[in-house]
C-alpha cells in the first residue's frame, strides 16, 4: 500500500501515528533498512552512511525512515557464530516484510556490505517487491602490519601462521592497532564482497557502489545518489520482479564466475532465482563453470578492480566476448543495463574475455554429491587420499592446530550444511593456509568455503549430510577421489557398502543450540538456495 493511498476512516490510526513522527504521509515514505552494529568491521559506519541515502531521498522531495536489521560481528573465530549469522540473516525477510506493512513504505534501500547481510536483504527485496536499492558501507582501507598491506581476513592465517613458527608472535600488538580503526568491507577478498557485487550486476545498486572505499566523499556521493534514484524508482514504480528477469541472474552467475566464484555468490543468486520461481539447479551450473576467469590477480584487491572498471567491466568483457551473455535487462536508471557497462580502464586487472584464464569453479558430482558440489582449486585438478572425518568444524580447528593433519589426506568436515546452520569454513581454511598446508591436503564439506584456500575445496555438497546422504556415510580411512576434469567426486566404496552403512547410520549429536535446531531445520537444500521452506 503507498503511503498517499489511506482511506480517511480506516487507515486514519495509520496516518495520524506517522503524522506524529513528522512524517509527511502526502510524500513517498522509503524506508532505508541498515544492518548497523558498533560490534562489526563492516557495519559499524552503516548508521552514518544511512543517513546520507536519507539526505539523497529528501532532496528529492520524499520522506526516509531508518529501522536496523542484525548485524553479527564479521571478525569471528567462534564457529557456532559463524552458523548464527546465516540463520538470523534469513529472518530479514519477514521483517522487512511486517515494517513495509505496518509503516506503508514505499521503496527500500538496504545498507549493508557483509555478503550474507545482503543475501539475505536481496530476499527481502523480493519478498516486499516494492522498488529496491542496496548502498554500501564501503571498502576499507589496507591493514598496515610491519610495513606490509593486509586484509581484515588474511588476520585468520596469523594463527597458523604463529603455529607454524611462520611468523614472529611480536607481530601480533602491530595486529591489533592496524585493526583499531578498521571501518568497511575487506578489500582484498571477493567472497567477502560477492553479496554487493551481485547487486550492483543485477541492477539493483548504483554503479561503483560495491569498490567504493568507506567514510569517504566518494562513498557519501554515491549515499547521496541512492537516496534519489530509489525516489525516481519509485516514480517510475520500478520493482526487483520487473527487473530481475532470468536474464539478468543467469547474467549475475556468469559474473560471479569470471570473478573466481563464491559460495555465498552462488546461493545468492540460486535463492532469488527459487524467489522469482526461475529455475536454476547445481547441475546446470556446469555450463556456466566453463567460463573464464576475468580477474588477473589471484588475490583480489577491490581497490584495483574498482580503479579498472569494476563490476561494469567485467560485464562488458562478459558480453562482448560470449553471445549468450545479453545485458538488455532493465537497471536501476530505467535503462539496460548495456548503457552501464563499459571496457575496463588499463586492462591491468581485469582481462579481455578471451585471455581470461582458466575458471576456478568446477561442478561435480558421485557418490558422495549426487544433487551436486562445487569445487574451486588452484593448480590441483585431481586428488586421491584418506579421508579423515570430523563433524564438526570446531573438530577440524583443533586436529589443524595440533597438527594433525596428514599431508595427502582429505578432510571430510561435514554436518554443516544449510539444516546445521550452513557454515563457512573461514577458520579451518585460514589456519590450513597459515601453516602452508592448504595445497598439500583437500577439504570436502556441505558447508561453505570462504576464498582463503589457494588448494582444493570442494563446498555445497548436496544432499547434506543431515539427511544421511553419501557424505555421512564416509569413514576415517575411506579412499576419497575428485576429479576435476572429470567432474566427479566419489569414495572409492560399492554401493552395496554404502546401503549397509546407511541402514546402521545414525545422526551424531551436533554442537546446535536449541534456537539454531529450530531455525535450521526450516532451509531448504544449497541446490534450492537454502530458502526458509515455507517460502519457496
Amino acid at each position: 500500500m503507498s503511503s498517499r493511498d489511506f482511506n480517511d476512516i480506516i487507515d486514519f490510526p495509520q496516518k495520524i501515528a506517522l503524522q506524529s513522527l513528522n512524517i509527511d504521509v502526502s510524500k513517498p515514505f522509503i524506508a532505508i533498512v541498515c544492518a548497523q552494529s558498533g560490534l562489526s568491521f563492516v557495519h559499524k559506519n552503516a548508521q552514518n552512511t544511512a543517513e546520507w541515502v536519507a539526505k539523497g531521498v529528501a532532496k528529492a522531495g520524499a520522506e526516509a525512515a531508518v529501522f536496523c536489521v542484525p548485524s553479527v560481528t564479521d571478525f569471528i573465530f567462534g564457529v557456532s557464530a559463524e552458523r548464527s549469522k546465516f540463520a538470523i540473516n534469513k529472518f530479514v525477510p519477514l521483517y522487512a516484510e511486517t515494517m513495509a506493512q505496518s509503516n506503508l513504505f514505499d521503496g527500500f534501500v538496504f545498507v549493508a556490505s557483509d555478503n550474507q547481510s545482503v543475501s539475505g536483504m536481496l530476499e527481502a527485496a523480493i519478498t516486499c517487491n516494492l522498488p529496491s536499492l542496496f548502498m554500501s558501507c564501503g571498502v576499507m582501507p589496507p591493514l598496515k602490519i610491519a610495513g606490509k598491506n593486509f586484509g581484515l581476513n588474511e588476520i585468520y592465517s596469523f594463527v597458523g601462521a604463529v603455529k607454524s613458527g611462520k611468523v614472529n608472535p611480536a607481530v601480533l600488538p602491530d595486529l591489533k592497532s592496524a585493526i583499531a580503526d578498521g571501518l568497511g568491507n575487506d578489500y582484498k577478498s571477493y567472497a567477502e564482497n560477492s553479496a554487493i557485487c551481485i547487486c550492483e550486476a543485477l541492477g539493483l545498486a548504483v554503479s561503483g557502489v560495491s569498490t567504493v572505499q568507506a567514510d569517504t566523499p566518494a562513498h557519501r556521493e554515491l549515499a547521496l545518489k541512492t537516496g534519489k534514484q530509489i525516489v525516481e524508482m519509485y516514480k517510475e514504480k520500478l520493482t526487483p520482479r520487473m527487473t530481475l528477469s532470468e536474464e539478468a541472474l543467469k547474467t549475475a552467475l556468469c559474473f560471479d564466475v569470471a570473478m573466481g566464484g563464491s559460495c555465498t555468490g552462488l546461493t545468492t543468486v540460486l535463492s532469488a532465482a527459487r524467489l522469482l520461481n526461475i529455475r536454476f539447479d547445481m547441475k546446470e551450473l556446469k555450463k556456466f563453470f566453463q567460463l573464464p576467469r576475468l580477474v588477473k590477480n589471484e588475490n583480489f584487491d577491490a581497490y584495483a578492480f574498482g580503479g579498472d572498471g569494476g563490476v561494469a567491466a567485467v560485464l562488458y568483457e562478459l558480453a562482448k566476448g560470449n553471445k549468450n551473455i545479453s545485458l538488455d535487462y532493465t537497471v536501476y536508471d530505467m535503462k539496460p543495463m548495456s548503457r552501464s557497462a563499459r571496457p575496463s580502464v588499463s586492462g591491468e586487472t581485469i582481462l579481455p574475455y578471451l585471455k581470461g584464464t582458466t575458471g576456478r569453479c568446477t561442478y561435480l558430482s558421485g557418490n558422495l554429491a549426487e544433487d551436486g558440489a562445487v569445487a574451486v582449486s588452484g593448480s590441483q585438478t585431481v586428488f586421491e587420499g584418506k579421508a579423515i572425518v570430523f563433524n564438526s568444524e570446531e573438530e577440524a580447528v583443533n586436529a589443524i592446530a595440533n597438527r594433525e593433519i596428514d599431508e595427502g589426506c582429505v578432510l571430510i568436515i561435514r554436518y554443516q550444511g544449510p539444516s546445521c546452520g550452513f557454515n563457512e569454513l573461514r577458520t579451518s581454511l585460514a589456519l590450513l593456509r597459515g601453516m602452508d598446508m592448504d595445497e598439500k591436503v583437500a577439504v570436502v564439506t556441505d558447508g561453505r568455503f570462504s576464498d582463503f584456500s589457494r588448494g582444493l575445496v570442494v563446498g555445497l555438497v548436496s544432499p547434506q549430510a543431515q539427511t544421511d546422504s553419501g557424505l555421512a556415510l564416509v569413514r576415517t580411512g575411506d579412499t576419497i577421489e575428485i576429479n576435476l576434469p572429470k567432474n566427479k567426486l566419489n569414495v572409492d566404496l560399492k554401493a552395496k557398502e554404502l546401503n549397509q552403512r546407511k541402514r546402521q547410520q545414525e545422526t551424531p549429536e551436533l554442537p546446535l543450540s536449541d534456537n539454531l535446531k529450530a531455525y535450521s531445520s526450516l532451509f531448504s537444500s544449497a541446490e534450492e538456495g537454502c530458502l526458509i521452506k515455507k517460502i519457496q
